[in-house]
């Protein structure tokens, strides 16, 4: 079996410049994803997609294949199942897992017990994501404040409520779209909280950093 990780990191960053080289336990951030995907047992191909060439450079030094993007995916409103379509499909994989240079406290562990999951379900899809149940508000189509809940219970009553932590998404070549990586049949892998950290802030950075 062929399973094609991608790794997505464009040059452009709005909220922290230049964040997936940016040192995190005196590694480039992207160091950690591309780690992950080196030990993994299952995992057989990787491919970085980007128009850095500071990343480029990080992933020839750890000998990892880098997929050129074109300028009009790298803009901040191209999808990510844009990105990944586009690295993916000229290539030979049953599964392709994407991982965010952007989780760096997940484990190699955690990803191979997801991939494994996919593959003994036969699953479309399994995306990373953590329990987070809360009394959460919303708006109707009118604009009206409407409560996500039917009825106020403390936190440990209230049903799942799943957040996608970004650290990865599984997909089955069956599913794979250009503009979407979610099949049929979908699942949640719970992840813990230490290995959800998806860096967008200078806090998530502080964070993850602490942990790592």
């Amino acid at each position: 079996m062929k399973i094609l990780a991608v790794i997505p990191a464009r040059a452009g960053s709005v909220g922290i410049p230049n964040k997936n080289i940016r040192l995190i336990g005196g590694k480039p951030m992207i160091y950690y994803s591309l780690d992950n995907a080196r030990k993994s047992e299952y995992i057989t191909d990787i491919v970085v997609t980007t128009d850095s060439p500071e990343v480029e450079i990080v992933a020839q030094q750890m000998g990892i294949a880098v997929h050129h993007r074109s300028a009009d995916l790298c803009d901040s409103k191209a999808t990510l199942d844009g990105v990944i379509y586009d690295a993916a499909k000229d290539k030979e994989f049953d599964y392709v897992v994407t991982m965010q240079p952007t989780s760096p406290t997940l484990k190699a562990s955690t990803l191979d017990a997801a991939i494994k999951y996919a593959i003994e379900k036969d699953l479309d899809t399994v995306i990373s994501a953590i329990n987070a149940p809360h009394l959460s508000w919303g708006r109707d189509e009118n604009g009206n404040l409407k409560p996500n809940y039917e009825k106020r219970l403390n936190r440990q009553y209230l049903p799942p409520n799943y957040m996608e932590t970004g650290a990865f998404v599984v997909t089955n070549r069956r599913a794979l779209k250009p503009d979407s990586r979610i099949g049929a049949k979908v699942e949640v892998f719970e992840i813990g909280s230490d290995e959800a950290v998806d860096i967008d802030t200078f806090q998530d950075l502080r964070t993850a950093e602490y942990l790592l």
